[in-house]
């Protein structure tokens, strides 16, 4: 493993024990938590007792276990300790305690609940690794920014306040063109992902428009095939990411689920339909930094980030999301001007040229087509085009298209066999 991604892993993994609640959490999860807990989480107690004993008795010192997991069942202990805190909370057996360098601000966790809640500061690097997204607040400032804005929506053919979105949108629209190497973009894509980053071609404008459901924009969903699923980083961790850049909002946002990029586990869509219909949303309003660690009252709250005109949003393709607005601090849907344009890069490595070979050639019913000479070789003047090539890694790995949201490209229509005739 490359120091890179052993400082990734680090970020990712560790957890102070002061981070935890009164009477510590980490050390009591299996001795005081199970009477908090539903029967399919007792198996995850179980798991992590078994895990921590092997370990070297980590509990009973009071250290930190997520350490000593995996992946999916850090994620799962993160959502079993915040779930041991909350009903711990209620019964009076435990109070959060502070973190070193955090501040108690009173911020709203939806329309219908205000709550006490701590901030803790993380770098952008660290709220990536942790939450799987992170922000750059004004990186296109004006009058820049209401410039390159019209210029988008003139390329486009945008007429008044009509809802439009294209894709492909580099290849369409040649003000996207020089976005790909701004440098502005490009430090905050190194600064994330280190400096051996790759355009993916997939890009995207939406006006006026979200996608309204929660998804995931990775081309594994699940773990189906998991030799070669987006949670498989055997060969290589997975490191790619969408750059969404807030060029017009009135009230625009991201609605995120945190954390859920560590794991191809599906989110409680019951659960989580019901908090939102309750209004229990952590809402990251505008002009507060949304780099900081997030603790939630339920483990399946979502969380809903406010963007400022000019900010750049970037996220882990496997963390679910969703588009949502806020108005006077209630979270509604489709309402407001927005103008957002997105680019998608990936370290290089075989992630990457999946990704690229699953919506350049895979996803036919998108149209994403062979970019123009000219820019193909400026990309690759500029180091950003895949190692691989532009070639199709499923040409020769067919197998790999197994898993995949629309699995094997389509087949070719038979012909049609002739009937006989009189």
């Amino acid at each position: 493993m490359n120091l890179e991604a052993l400082r990734d892993r680090l970020l990712s993994d560790v957890e102070t024990a002061t981070a935890s609640v009164a009477g510590n959490v980490s050390r009591n999860l299996v001795r005081k938590g199970t009477k908090f807990v539903a029967d399919p989480e007792l198996f995850l107690c179980d798991l992590v007792r078994k895990r921590v004993e092997r370990q070297g008795g980590a509990a009973g010192s009071g250290l930190p276990l997520t350490p000593f997991l995996g992946a999916s069942e850090r994620y799962l202990y993160e959502k079993l300790r915040q779930r041991i805190e909350e009903q711990g909370r209620r019964r009076g057996y435990a109070r959060p305690v502070a973190t070193p360098g955090s501040a108690d601000v009173s911020q709203a966790a939806g329309s219908r609940s205000k709550t006490a809640r701590r901030i803790t500061p993380l770098t952008p690097q660290q709220a990536f690794a942790t939450n799987g997204f992170c922000v750059f607040p004004n990186l296109i400032p004006e009058p820049e920014r209401s410039a390159l804005a019209a210029k988008l929506k003139s390329q486009l053919g945008v007429v008044g306040q009509q809802r439009r979105s294209t894709i492909d949108a580099v290849n369409r629209l040649p003000a996207g063109q020089e976005l790909v190497f701004d440098e502005r973009i490009l430090r905050t894509v190194r600064e994330v992902l280190g400096q051996d980053i790759r355009f993916l071609q997939v890009s995207d404008l939406q006006y006026n428009q979200d996608h309204l459901g929660w998804h995931r924009d990775g081309a594994y969903l699940t773990n189906a095939n998991p030799r070669t699923s987006d949670w498989d980083e055997r060969v290589d961790p997975y490191r790619v990411i969408k750059i969404i850049l807030y060029l017009e909002s009135d009230h625009a946002g991201m609605g995120v689920l945190p954390g859920s990029q560590r794991t191809p586990a599906l989110m409680n869509q019951k659960r989580l339909a019901e908090l939102e219909a309750e209004g229990r949303h952590l809402i990251l309003p505008k002009g507060e930094n949304a780099n900081r660690r997030i603790e939630l009252e339920d483990p399946d709250q979502p969380v809903v980030w406010c963007a400022s005109p000019g900010d750049a949003l970037v996220f882990d393709l496997r963390m679910f999301h969703c588009g949502r607005r806020v108005v006077n601090n209630e979270v509604k849907m489709g309402e407001g001007n927005k103008l957002t344009f997105s680019l998608v890069f990936g370290r290089d490595g075989l992630h990457a040229h999946r990704f690229y070979s699953y919506f350049r050639y895979l996803r036919t019913d998108l149209s994403y087509s062979a970019m123009p000479d000219a820019l193909r070789a400026k990309i690759e003047q500029k180091g950003l085009a895949p190692s691989a090539g532009w070639g199709d890694h499923f040409e020769a790995h067919p197998e790999d298209g197994e898993g995949t949201r629309r699995g094997r490209r389509p087949k070719e229509p038979q012909k049609a066999k002739p009937t006989a005739t009189n």
